[in-house]
């Protein structure tokens, strides 16, 4: 049984979930609140204890803080940037007075002495960033990977050593998208050294996570297994439970790749339990998705069926066709597997009236080729011819060499029962 698991591009995109806007609560925006209300109060103990509590945090918030200063300085909020950047300061003597570490004073001393010159470098870098961010993801891969090394130049040219260290992530991206894994996998450790350097610990767990799905994209199982775990104690410790749902989903992929399918189910349904509160619906589609899958392969159909059910559910409560036409098939497939036609054929009428709301090349091969087998082993093999070959048609004008190479088989499979044994070889040779 072929299976889909939404493969995507993205890091957040480097991972096997589309990632969807987050519903969890930002634990350094609510590390600053709480830190900013103490100072303000005069109530350095608390302060204090707050700050050792949640060392982990300090680099992050620091940072945060600071872009936050240039961004009020910038709509002529100096009084807000001022405020901010003293919080940052702070912070940061606080910091260095209790671990001896000056990272986050040294941030600060970065920003104060910036010339006006310099700040609006940093204006030019951001923009060249942001484009090069969104360029990346829109179908100009090589153009936004330019637009972020003069980005990078930029960020150095001024010594701001945080955005050195965000926009190397960022060039991972782009390289991701140009399909450049061992550009991607040097970009990425290159982007971890530099945000630990800056005790940036949510972007190191972000890293991480890149890390292990770069690993998993090019088979080295063992090593994405060693990322994810590190990124799933990190981001514990961090409180980014978003973050932490989505590493513990990853893990659970690889563990599915690896047959170990007890500890991948147990892995998305660690995960689901975080999501339900933390993540998106997309999130959750997602990995009751793998739940299912992993039901499915341990021969627990029904259980399986049930999970993709509540998955399909979630996704027309979302409005997310893309999912639930995935589920859909996934689910359609259970069917035929088991022997289920009418009922396969029925869940495919489903996903047909999904496919019509949001048409995607992709799952329109994928739903000719389940239909065509299905009315294969049904009997209706007129049917069955006109789909295989409507999906090797169109499979045959996609990046999916896999698809049309799967498709022609089919054919050849399909003439077999057709009697015509020549046709068949002869497809299945191409």
């Amino acid at each position: 049984m072929s299976r889909s698991l939404w493969i995507v591009a993205a890091f957040t995109p480097l991972c096997w979930i589309v990632t969807a806007p987050l519903a969890a609560a930002d634990p350094v925006a609510a590390f600053i609140t709480t830190a900013d209300s103490l100072a303000r109060s005069g109530d350095d103990v608390a302060l204090v204890a707050h700050l050792d509590e949640h060392e982990i945090l300090v680099g992050a918030a620091v940072a945060q803080l600071l872009e936050n200063a240039f961004e009020f300085a910038r709509t002529g909020d100096f009084e807000s940037e001022r405020n901010a950047v003293a919080l940052a300061e702070k912070i940061g003597r606080v910091h260095r007075d209790r671990s001896g570490s000056t990272v986050p004073q040294d941030l600060v001393a970065i920003y104060r002495g910036w010339t006006r010159e310099q700040r609006e470098t940093h204006a030019r870098a951001k923009a060249l960033h942001g484009q090069g961010d969104t360029g990346a993801k829109s179908g100009d891969p090589d153009s936004a990977l330019e637009q972020l090394k003069q980005a990078l130049s930029l960020y150095e040219s001024i010594g701001d050593r945080h955005s050195v260290a965000v926009v190397w992530g960022s060039i991972g991206i782009a390289d991701w998208y140009r399909g450049d894994l061992e550009a991607v996998a040097a970009d990425y450790e290159q982007a971890l050294s530099l945000r630990r350097a800056v005790e940036d610990h949510i972007l190191e767990g972000r890293t991480l996570n890149g890390l292990g799905t770069v690993s998993m994209r090019k088979g080295d199982n063992a090593a994405a297994v060693d990322y994810y775990r590190q990124a799933i104690e990190l981001r514990r410790r961090t409180g980014d439970l978003s973050g932490l749902g989505t590493s513990i989903t990853y893990l659970g992929h690889v563990y599915f790749n690896l047959r170990r399918l007890v500890e991948a189910r147990d892995a998305y349904e660690q995960a689901y339990s975080l999501l339900e509160t933390e993540g998106s619906p997309a999130q959750m589609i997602d990995v009751l998705n793998g739940i299912a899958n992993c039901y499915w392969d341990m021969g627990r159909i029904e259980r399986a069926n049930e999970t993709y059910r509540r998955a399909i559910e979630i996704a027309r409560a979302a409005g997310d066709a893309g999912r639930e036409i995935t589920c859909l098939h996934n689910l359609a497939e259970s069917y035929r597997t088991s022997g289920r036609y009418a009922e396969a054929l029925s869940t495919l009428s489903e996903a047909e009236v999904a496919l019509a709301e949001r048409p995607d090349s992709m799952q329109s091969v994928t739903h000719l080729r389940i239909r065509g087998l299905t009315c294969m082993l049904a009997g209706d093999l007129d049917r069955a011819r006109d789909d295989l070959v409507k999906s090797v048609s169109l499979a045959e004008g996609l990046p999916a060499p896999d698809l049309y190479i799967e498709g022609l088989i089919n054919i050849g499979y399909l003439y077999g029962e057709l009697g015509a044994f020549d046709r068949g070889l002869e497809s299945a040779r191409q």
